[in-house]
Formats: structure tokens, C-alpha cells, sequence
């Protein structure tokens, strides 16, 4: 599932639905995508186990202007557990900003970790973080199909299995 969120000026609903349909492909799952202020809680709660994709602009503090304790109680609204969902994955740019050797102590993704940690019905959640700035490449400059989404960090460039996403703990060691 997907929830996404579109930043007027900054990007269009066009480019957010090319970068899902690209995510879609390399995951191997569902497009499945809803803007995230429209989601409907019952479409969080139905069907398999399955990995959640949170799209949008982010820094290290927050996610299209919300806290990381915001987006948890909404995505708890929602009926966020690890009954339904096994996996978080961050795609904003700038939440995750951590390093392999852990020297990056707090930014939005460990926070949104910490409050997934205290609850026991979404403690078992995986939550996967960018370590840098995530950037998507696109055929043209209509924004119609999505070729790459990459992390850039330190001058280099990152996919999902090769360190541009790392597993996220709570506060604490990880």
C-alpha cells in the first residue's frame, strides 16, 4: 500500500503516481495508493499482511510538515498494527539521514521507530529509512514514468538493496 502526499509547486499527483507505479514494480507488490489526508482507515486494515510506502517531502524533523508522533497517531487512526503491516518504508527525502556506523541519534524515522516500539500492536513493524536524499529520474519532464528512485549520499548513489535504505531502531541501539 501506498500513501503519498503531493507538495503544490513542488511536485503533481502525475510524478507521485509514476514513482508508485515504478516502486510497485520493484517491490513486486500492488499499486495500491491513496493521498494520505483521503485514506480510507478500512483500506489500511484489509486483506494480507503487506508492506506500507509513505511518499512526500520530508527533513530530518518532519514529513510534509508533521511530526513523526503525528503520523503515528494518524496511521494508528487508520488501524495501523502488525496484524496488517510488516514493513514501513520511508521515501521522503532527509527523515532517515543516518549513517551504517549508527552516529545519527535522532531525526523523524528513529522517532516514528520509538512510537512504533512502544506499542505492542505495532512493535513487530520493520521501519526503512533513506540515509540521505532520495531522488527519483524520470523519462521526461512531463513526469509520466519513473525510471529510478535512488538515495544520494556523500557524492554517491544508493538503491534499496545496496545501503540507500537502512533498517531503522527506536531510541536506542539498532
Amino acid at each position: 500500500m501506498f500513501l503519498y502526499m503531493v507538495m503544490p509547486g513542488r511536485d503533481t499527483e502525475t510524478k507521485r503516481l509514476a514513482q508508485i507505479e515504478y516502486l510497485s514494480s520493484e517491490f513486486g507488490v500492488e499499486a495500491e495508493a491513496y493521498e494520505y489526508t483521503l485514506v480510507d482507515p478500512k483500506k489500511m486494515v484489509q486483506g494480507k499482511k503487506r508492506k506500507l510506502f509513505i511518499l512526500g517531502h520530508g527533513s530530518t524533523d518532519s514529513y510534509m510538515g508533521q511530526s513523526a508522533e503525528v503520523m503515528y497517531n494518524f496511521l494508528i487512526d487508520c488501524g495501523l498494527s502488525s496484524e496488517h503491516f510488516s514493513e514501513i518504508w520511508l521515501m521522503p527525502c532527509f527523515v532517515g539521514m543516518q549513517e551504517q556506523d549508527n552516529s545519527v541519534t535522532e531525526n523523524f524515522a528513529r522517532a516514528l521507530k520509538t512510537k512504533l516500539h512502544q506499542n505492542e500492536e505495532t512493535q513487530d513493524i520493520k521501519l526503512y529509512a533513506p540515509r540521505g536524499k532520495v531522488t527519483s529520474y524520470y523519462t521526461d519532464n512531463t513526469y509520466s514514468k519513473c525510471t529510478s528512485v535512488i538515495v544520494e549520499k556523500d557524492g554517491k548513489e544508493y538503491g534499496f538493496y545496496d545501503g540507500g535504505w537502512l533498517l531503522v531502531g527506536g531510541s536506542g541501539v539498532w
